[in-house]
């Protein structure tokens, strides 16, 4: 596989990221705007492509799209205003697994 392929590849990961650190800025306003869930979830086809793809990049693919559905299903209940703490902790700690695994 060409280095050209797999740097988009990277890139488009490192894009679903800064879509979910947009739509995370957003919850000290108290509400997270359906257009950034959308953005985020729009991802998800691209992170199951790039899974079933690139044997290196897999893992986090995967781990990127687990991160989308935690996600998903915090902004909908902290959007009612209802309590997401569980979601919030599988979130993070889901993130810190990202980050180890990009280092």
């Amino acid at each position: 596989m060409s280095n050209k392929v797999n740097d988009a590849r990277i890139m488009r990961i490192q894009r679903v990221l800064n879509d979910i650190q947009k739509a995370v800025n957003q919850i000290p306003r108290g509400n997270i705007s359906q257009s950034a869930v959308r953005r985020i979830d729009d991802n998800k086809l691209v992170l199951q492509v790039i899974a079933s793809n690139d044997a290196e990049l897999a893992p986090v693919a995967n781990k990127v799209s687990q991160a989308v559905d935690v996600f998903k299903s915090f902004a909908r209940k902290f959007n009612a205003g209802n309590n997401a703490d569980v979601e919030a902790r599988d979130f993070e700690r889901l993130m810190n697994e990202i980050a180890e695994m990009t280092v």
